[in-house]
């Protein structure tokens, strides 16, 4: 047995031993890895993909140039769950949003985006009063506005009921 040849028997162990202390070690390293990426890992950023639009000159982008079906289009790809499309307001900077048609109405200057009902489902909004974005809102007699928690309260909305009215260049929209 192992006492014939003590060489090759403390080799045997030597290579035993250095066997097992790499694999602890590659465990141990694997298990810090896992944790490091599973800290640093946003299911979002992941699964999020965005698509812009580049004109040739930036400054010419002030409506939407995508398709009128580019939200259908991009829900039918496999593993889409959520589609929407945003564009800035055609005629660039808005100067001044109001709650009233009064000419001594505080303006509010709040930044303003188009979208289709699909945006903000896509972008992970959620609803804390109201509703969100429907088909219906898409035509041309759904002058509404969605409005996020800081602009209603820089515009002094709080309720919805009756239904507040927000004016942009003159035109009502009504706030869901």
């Amino acid at each position: 047995g192992a006492t014939q040849r003590p060489g090759r028997t403390a080799l045997t162990l030597a290579g035993i031993v250095v066997g097992v202390a790499a694999f602890v070690a590659v465990l141990g390293l694997t298990a810090t890895a896992s944790g490091q990426i599973s800290d640093s890992f946003s299911v979002l950023r992941a699964t999020s993909v965005t698509l812009r639009d580049a004109p040739q000159d930036a400054s010419a982008l002030t409506a939407n140039d995508f398709p009128s079906d580019a939200e259908a289009r991009v829900r039918r790809l496999n593993g889409v769950l959520s589609a929407g499309v945003a564009w800035p307001l055609p005629g660039g900077t808005i100067p001044a949003i109001t709650t009233s048609l009064d000419p001594r109405a505080a303006p509010q200057t709040i930044d303003v985006l188009a979208a289709s009902p699909g945006y903000l489902d896509a972008a992970g909004a959620t609803v804390g009063q109201g509703r969100s974005l429907s088909w219906f809102d898409d035509t041309p007699r759904g002058q509404v506005a969605v409005l996020g928690q800081g602009a209603a309260r820089t515009l002094g909305i709080t309720h919805l009921w009756p239904t507040p009215t927000v004016y942009i260049r003159g035109t009502g929209y009504a706030v869901i």
